[in-house]
């Protein structure tokens, strides 16, 4: 029972499918929709494989961001997202590719 759970998030590999085969969009129903069924109102999972570093570091980013302003999952992704992007290590920005910051989707409950 997820209920009163504000954000839940799923950051391992790949745990926003379901391990549907056909392209007719159960391929997303997987652990996250449970989560949400059962009662959090946002919920963060994967697409993916995910690469660590670059995962870590979204996502402590992204509970600062949701902590800080009263913005929802989907906006504090998005704003670590581009954060995480936009990161440099002296001329080097390791994370610019999307598939260190896009594998990762938001979904929020009719509920709340």
């Amino acid at each position: 029972d997820f209920t009163g759970l504000r954000l839940v998030t799923l950051s391992a590999c790949q745990s926003a499918l379901g391990g549907a085969t056909t392209d007719d969009g159960r391929e997303v129903e997987g652990l996250s929709a449970i989560v949400q069924r059962r009662g959090a109102q946002h919920v963060v999972a994967s697409l993916w494989r995910v690469e660590d570093r670059s995962t870590a570091q979204l996502m402590r980013e992204m509970y600062a961001v949701f902590a800080k302003t009263p913005m929802d999952a989907a906006r504090a992704l998005r704003a670590s997202q581009l954060k995480i992007r936009n990161t440099r290590q002296g001329s080097l920005e390791p994370y610019r590719h999307p598939y260190y910051c896009a594998g990762f989707l938001t979904s929020a409950s009719q509920q709340h």
